[in-house]
Parts: structure tokens; C-alpha cells; sequence
């Protein structure tokens, strides 16, 4: 009787709740234990999870857990490290740090297809950065859209396969069969043009210098440290962590969640800051889902 997954789940929550873990992690992880001793397994149960939430509900828990991902990763100082190594790679120029992020944000849609999963994590450190090279804002942005639309617009690798395969499909469905590989011999002439708009916003339109206050940013608050330390690895084991899962599984929150357990476990993030942690997540990713919203990036 006390094998039977709904009841070793709701004895998890439970003793979770009266262990004063979150409520929010404390029904994830109890869902989570429900399919495993049912043998749906993790990506099995998080997908009937998601599916029983609503809609769009897989994004609203994705950026929850990324966000509270990215704070925890910050809280660390690791994020510092990495912005100085960063800092020392652009060397004062710009232009460089622009080119730098558009490169990784179309890694993020092919290579390591973790969409808009880096974001929370590598942009609020260089904010510091930015604001000492006077780089305006704009041609971020511009950047960062550039990098996320066109890699799956032009290259059918990736994200960009499923894009491919829906115009294909839908091309199908109308009367005209073609190949999948006659997508890209097409959708190129809007990448060519996508490659233009990024290089004049950033040599041209918005080359000129812009001054932005220092403000804190909450839940990012800068942690200096100098050198890699214990914490610091268990850290970048963690982000590896929820992308090699997510690759693994398709699933974002499940490799969100997993690579805070591995925080959590090794003390990495203390057990009573965890709200902290959840709700200044919450703030960040908020705002960024608002940018994103005005860039119509989602």
C-alpha cells in the first residue's frame, strides 16, 4: 500500500512542504516521484505534467525554472568569472561583443539547440559591461533577434528542421509537393537580408555611443570573485546538466530542475534561500519575457 505511486507522492510533498522546500518545487518533484514508481519516467511525466496545466503552460514553467536557474548560477559568482573572460575577449570593442552574442544566440537554435535558455544566464552580467563600453541597447537587441530567427529561418538543422518541416508540410497540405531540402534554397534570400540588418544596426544605425546608469538589478546583484573554486564547477556541471537533459529529453523545465537539485544537493544554493532564489527568478525572467514580447521574439 505505501508502494503505490499516488501515495508515495503525496507523502513526498508532504514531508517536502513540512520541510519548508517550496511549494512549487515540493508538487514538481512529487509528480515527478508519482511517474517514476508508475515507470512513465521523468520525460514521460513532466510532458503528462505540462499537458495537464493549460496552455502554453510548458513556456510559463520554463521561464520560471530558468529564471530561478540564472539567479542561483549568479548567486555563485561564477556568472562574474565568466563576464570578466568575456570582457578580456572583447577587449574594449563593441562591435566584437555584439558579433560574439548573435554567434552564440545561433548556436543556441542549432548546435546546442537551447533556444532562449542562455539568455537569463550570460546577458544580466554583461549588463556592467555594456554600460562601460556605452554600447547602446538597441543593437543588442538586434543581436539577440538575429541570432534566435535566423539559423532555423535558413538552416534546416536543429530548430531549424522543425520550421522546415512545418513549411513543407503546410506547402503539402496545399497542393504542392516539395522536398524538404528545397525549403532553404528559398528562405536563404531572407537570411542574406537578415545578415545586412544586423551589420548596419551595429555599424551604422546604432554605432554611436549611449550612456545607462549602473543600476542593481534584482536578483542579479554583482558577486566578485577572482578565480574558479569548488562551487564555481559545480556550478557549470549544473548548466551542462540541464542542457545535456534537455537535449536528452526535449524537455527545458526538466533540465531546468534537475541542475538546481544539483545545486541544492551539493549546497551550492542554500535549502532556506530557495524562495528568495524562485522569486527573484520570477522578476528576471518577467522582465525578460517582456523585452522579448516587445522584439516579438515569442
Amino acid at each position: 500500500m505505501l508502494l503505490n505511486p499516488v501515495i508515495l507522492s503525496v507523502l513526498t510533498m508532504i514531508i517536502l512542504c513540512l520541510l519548508k522546500l517550496n511549494v512549487i518545487f515540493s508538487m514538481l518533484i512529487a509528480a515527478l516521484i508519482a511517474g517514476i514508481t508508475s515507470g512513465i519516467g521523468m520525460p514521460g511525466t513532466m510532458k503528462i505534467l505540462i499537458s495537464g496545466m493549460g496552455g502554453n503552460s510548458e513556456t510559463a514553467l520554463s521561464y520560471l525554472l530558468l529564471g530561478t536557474l540564472a539567479v542561483a548560477i549568479n548567486s555563485t559568482g561564477v556568472a562574474s568569472i565568466i563576464s570578466k573572460k568575456i570582457a578580456g575577449i572583447v577587449s574594449g570593442r563593441k562591435q566584437v561583443l555584439l558579433l560574439l552574442i548573435a554567434g552564440l544566440a545561433c548556436f543556441s537554435q542549432n548546435l546546442i539547440p537551447v533556444h532562449i535558455a542562455f539568455i537569463p544566464i550570460l546577458i544580466p552580467p554583461l549588463l556592467k559591461l555594456m554600460n562601460k563600453l556605452k554600447l547602446d541597447r538597441r543593437a543588442m537587441a538586434c543581436s539577440l533577434t538575429f541570432g534566435l530567427k535566423t539559423p532555423y529561418v535558413v538552416l534546416p538543422v536543429g530548430f531549424g528542421l522543425i520550421f522546415h518541416t512545418i513549411v513543407k508540410d503546410q506547402i503539402s497540405a496545399n497542393g504542392y509537393n516539395i522536398e524538404l531540402g528545397e525549403v532553404w534554397r528559398s528562405t536563404w534570400i531572407l537570411g542574406l537580408a537578415m545578415v545586412i540588418g544586423l551589420l548596419t544596426a551595429i555599424f551604422i544605425t546604432y554605432r554611436k555611443d549611449r550612456e545607462y546608469q549602473d543600476l542593481p538589478l534584482k536578483g542579479m546583484e554583482e558577486i566578485d570573485s577572482e578565480k574558479m573554486e569548488k562551487k564555481h564547477w559545480i556550478t557549470l556541471i549544473a548548466a551542462l546538466t540541464a542542457f545535456g537533459i534537455q537535449l536528452y529529453s526535449g524537455s527545458l523545465p526538466l533540465g531546468a530542475l534537475a541542475a538546481l537539485g544539483i545545486m541544492i544537493i551539493f549546497k551550492v544554493v542554500k535549502w532556506n534561500e530557495l524562495d528568495n532564489v524562485l522569486n527573484d527568478g520570477l522578476l528576471i525572467m518577467g522582465l525578460i519575457a517582456f523585452i522579448m514580447l516587445q522584439l516579438k521574439l515569442l
